[in-house]
């Protein structure tokens, strides 16, 4: 399924597919943990933005990603995770680099 969701060349942890709906995690996420769960948060933030037509709305599709990250990193920081959080800021803040999303 990961096949579907590519990006930069590598599988990554966790995607949102548009098309049906699912959220898919990798084996190696660990949903006992905050940081775990963080990687939850941030699809959900993407299945709400299609929800919502968000997708079809921006011209910068780097601010949905932006987004994401930013709403991951408050749950890291509302779980005492501050250090992890920052990675999650810097991320969403690069990525609402519009137009060119990085």
């Amino acid at each position: 399924m990961f096949a579907k969701a590519y990006a930069h060349g590598e599988e990554p942890l966790a995607a949102y597919l548009p098309d049906s709906g699912q959220i898919l995690l990798s084996p190696t996420i660990d949903l006992t943990t905050a940081l775990g769960r963080s990687y939850l948060v941030h699809e959900i933030v993407h299945a709400a933005q299609a929800a919502n037509d968000r997708p079809a709305s921006t011209s910068c599709s780097g601010l949905l990603e932006s987004e994401a990250y930013w709403v991951q990193a408050r749950y890291l920081r509302a779980h005492g995770l501050a250090e992890a959080a920052r990675r999650f800021e810097l991320l969403s803040i690069m990525h609402g680099a519009c137009p060119q999303p990085y």
